[in-house]
């Protein structure tokens, strides 16, 4: 979930393009987190995994080319949301 929050706020900043697919693979990681408490089992079916790939992979390439000030403000942003 963290990877796909950073994703959308350095998408917001101009590196990538994430709202196609977050909220499906929002969906997809709650509905995984519900049935991981029922059945004790952490999976993706397939489509939520390829979804769930295409955000790492724009997480990945953003890391990469996002200047560190970028970053930084995402992580401050983060932090902000998680103390809200």
């Amino acid at each position: 979930m963290q990877a796909l929050l950073y994703c959308r706020l350095l998408a917001r900043k101009g590196y990538g393009h994430i709202e196609d697919i977050a909220h499906r693979a929002e969906l997809d990681i709650c509905a995984t987190f519900d049935d991981a408490k029922v059945t004790g089992r952490w999976r993706f079916d397939g489509p939520a995994a390829s979804r769930i790939a295409q955000i790492v992979s724009l997480y990945d390439w953003q890391m990469h080319v996002a200047p560190i000030r970028a970053i930084e403000a995402a992580t401050n942003e983060l932090r902000t949301v998680r103390h809200a």
